[in-house]
């Protein structure tokens, strides 16, 4: 074992690729200071990096009874000077660590200056630091040097004055913190390195070298040119991982920022919305009292949980327009962070932290954040069981794998459709354990199934019944190759595919071949042991994604059963993947695809959340605008009038913005006993003709198509305007002096 003790004072790196042709002269010049400064250095050790093929690493050892310890480090071949560093310092022991070029650019004498430095308390790092403007004769390098420092002042180092000198020493533990997580290779190795000692928070002396000699240009093999591409490069990559490592020491505040800024966003885009039927029709369920509600919901559509939900708010805080979407925002802002929070469990602090932007700029999830349904509850719900679900996989303890199945109940009892995920999340845990061989039978996560399927057997023949009577959507459809688009094309732009332009489609291909690529890429990457863990958490993720749309796929054989909406709470996760994606390709290098990726990304779901702005809560089935708000506010004021509307629809569509006025819906028959009219089945408002209706003004709220309620036909009133909203109508009748 290493002794911990080093008896060496000081360690000199020398980085020299193929150099057979100066290293003889520097270590004798190295051996004659050192004969004259004994006493103050200590202890010598020499450390030379003999990368190349030449003859550099025999010159070097000769030279091994000169110094208090010599080593020579032969890599091989020619990877880059950042590598060569990094190999010197790790071989090296002294108390002070300091590296500089083989060609003694910077001359031996400034090495009394750096010690004394680094044996002061306050000083962790020193570096060189040159005049730029005058270090190199030749114009076109000094012209480079200086751009190419500007941008580093600009992005990086403001204070520092020169990041590439060729020398650098460093207290010994502040060289280990800042070459533990040191990588690149390449020419941009120095801004790294210094990047890095400044997010240790090392203290740094730039020490002036006005005496450097550039000496013979040596590029290490590379053109002047290709040796600045290089560097610019490496700044970009250095710049991108520095905002990462900053968002990951901050991750608590960007993680509270991204969910604050997603509720703020969805409750603007929001509130220039119109209430529309499905919103209206929560609106009177949470309006009734809880066993009418209970009894509402056997007959329709959907469990209960979410409208009692919504009931217990409303009861709180009101049945404001802003209330009411303000829970469905404060859900999607709790799904954000508990979506976060696992990936941070499943793979790391990093792709969480990159992850972030792809989640809060979705725009598919914006859309129901802010409508006032059960949609974001659920997505909130499904992220929730599946961090449970693998903290009771870690455990094994049965309470977790009952909260994890009182949680899957609990979602049934939001949307029959959650199954879809708990469906998923059982291949899963079957395919693992089955990989694992052991047996069924005695897994825990059955007895967490069967505890939700006890939580829900009260409720089963209610779905029975629901589903043998054909309250569910008749709107739905098979999932054909345009639906598989139409999921890509409303997950990153929000709009159907029939919409995207052919300049949209361009970075829509880039993106869908850029994601199986990277995905694939990460997959085959990842080593049997080393990643298992990402290997598995990538398998989850595509699972819960991809799983719930190849099941409707099939069953579209059967019945079409697809409905956009229903994506929702699990489309989350495929934005988490992109995220995960690119964390995963750029710590294995894949630089350049991982760019190419996240720009079509981030300029996909920009564009989409714009558009969503722009589109706000269309109704793609009946491409129809919801505008009851701007109806009513043409209405203006309504205490002498009576308000028609057509149908039962357009009653629960607008009733939210009429409750101070005398609303009616037409319907000549009675209301049948399912589906979403059932609320109004004994309303006493409704009429089945003219003659029930007898004010001074009438407003026929209608569609664009022939009207149900024929009050024309009514010879009391005269038509007195009609104004149009996209395919709504307001008509304005006015009762006929003569009949008064």
């Amino acid at each position: 074992m290493k002794n911990k003790l080093s008896n060496i004072d000081v360690s000199l790196i020398i980085p020299a690729y193929n150099e057979e042709l100066v290293i003889k002269k520097t270590l004798t010049e190295l051996s004659a200071y050192y004969k004259k400064n004994k006493n103050f250095l200590g202890s010598l050790e020499v450390v030379v990096v003999a990368a190349g093929g030449d003859k550099t690493a025999q010159i070097a050892k000769t030279f091994k009874q000169d110094f208090s310890k010599l080593k020579i480090v032969e890599p091989g071949s020619r990877v880059g000077k950042g590598r060569d560093v990094r190999l010197g310092f790790k071989n090296s022991e002294g108390e002070v660590q300091i590296f500089m070029d083989a060609d003694l650019a910077t001359p031996i004498h400034h090495l009394r200056e750096t010690v004394q430095k680094l044996r002061e308390e306050k000083i962790d790092v020193v570096i060189g630091s040159r005049k730029l403007s005058s270090i190199h004769p030749s114009k076109l390098r000094a012209t480079f040097s200086l751009l190419s420092n500007l941008v580093t002042r600009i992005l990086f180092f403001p204070r520092i004055r020169d990041t590439q000198c060729g020398y650098k020493g460093f207290k010994k533990q502040a060289a280990k913190k800042a070459f533990k997580r040191q990588r690149l290779n390449g020419w941009g190795f120095d801004i790294e390195l210094l990047q890095l000692a400044k997010e240790n928070k090392l203290k740094i002396y730039q020490q002036k070298i006005n005496d450097w000699d550039e000496g013979p240009e040596d590029m290490r093999g590379d053109s002047l040119l290709s040796a600045y591409i290089k560097t610019f490069g490496d700044v970009i990559l250095l710049r991108i991982e520095a905002w990462g490592r900053f968002g990951a020491r901050h991750y608590k505040l960007f993680l509270g920022l991204s969910m604050l800024a997603s509720f703020a966003i969805a409750m603007f885009i929001g509130m220039q919305q119109s209430v529309w039927f499905d919103e209206g029709y929560s609106i009177l369920l949470a309006k009734s009292s809880i066993s009418d509600l209970l009894n509402l919901t056997s007959v329709d559509a959907h469990p209960p949980f979410y409208y009692l939900i919504l009931k217990g708010w409303a009861g709180l805080f009101g049945f404001s327009e802003f209330a009411l979407r303000a829970l469905s925002a404060l859900f999607g802002a709790l799904a954000l962070g508990a979506m976060s929070l696992l990936i941070k469990k499943m793979f790391s602090k990093p792709a969480a932290i990159v992850s972030l932007p792809f989640i809060f700029l979705a725009p598919f999830l914006m859309r129901y954040n802010f409508e006032i349904r059960m949609y974001s509850l659920v997505s909130l719900l499904v992220v929730l069981a599946t961090y449970i679900m693998l903290k009771a996989q870690e455990t094994k303890k049965t309470r977790d794998w009952l909260i994890y199945g009182f949680i899957v109940a609990v979602g049934i009892h939001t949307l029959y459709m959650s199954a879809l995920v708990w469906g998923a999340h059982g291949a899963y845990l079957v395919y693992s354990s089955l990989k694992q061989r052991e047996s069924l039978f005695k897994q825990k996560f059955i007895l967490a199934y069967g505890f939700a399927l006890l939580l829900f057997l009260p409720y089963l023949p209610t779905m029975i019944s629901q589903f043998q009577n054909s309250a569910l959507p008749s709107i739905t459809s098979e999932v054909g190759f345009e639906e598989l688009s139409t999921v890509l094309s409303f997950g990153m732009l929000y709009q159907p595919i029939w919409q995207v332009s052919a300049l949209m489609a361009i970075p829509l291909f880039i993106f869908l071949v850029s994601i199986i690529k990277q995905v694939s890429a990460n997959f085959s990457a990842a080593k049997p042991k080393k990643d298992q863990r990402e290997k598995e958490g990538l398998s989850l993720i595509l699972t819960i994604f991809l799983g719930p749309i190849l099941f409707l796929a099939l069953i579209s054989l059967i019945r079409p059963y697809f409905l956009e909406r229903y994506l929702v709470h699990y489309i989350i996760f495929a934005y988490a993947l992109i995220g995960i994606t690119l964390d995963s390709a750029w710590r294995r290098d894949r630089h350049l695809g991982s760019i190419v990726l996240a720009v079509s990304s981030l300029v996909l779901v920009s564009v989409g959340i714009l558009n969503l702005n722009n589109t706000g809560n269309f109704n793609f089935q009946s491409l129809n605008r919801p505008n009851a708000q701007s109806v009513r506010e043409e209405i203006g004021e309504c205490g002498f009038s009576v308000i028609v509307s057509d149908d039962p629809f357009s009653y629960i569509d607008s009733n939210f913005y009429y409750q101070d006025c005398d609303q009616r819906f037409f319907h000549k028959d009675e209301l049948g006993p399912y589906g979403g009219y059932v609320p109004l089945r004994f309303s006493k408002s409704r009429v089945n003709s003219t003659e029930q209706i007898s004010a001074f003004t009438v407003y026929h709220l209608r569609w664009e198509s022939d009207p149900s309620f024929k009050i024309s036909e009514d010879l009391r009133y005269e038509l007195v305007s009609s104004k149009r909203f996209d395919k709504h109508f307001v008509d304005e009748y006015r009762l006929v002096s003569e009949s008064i």
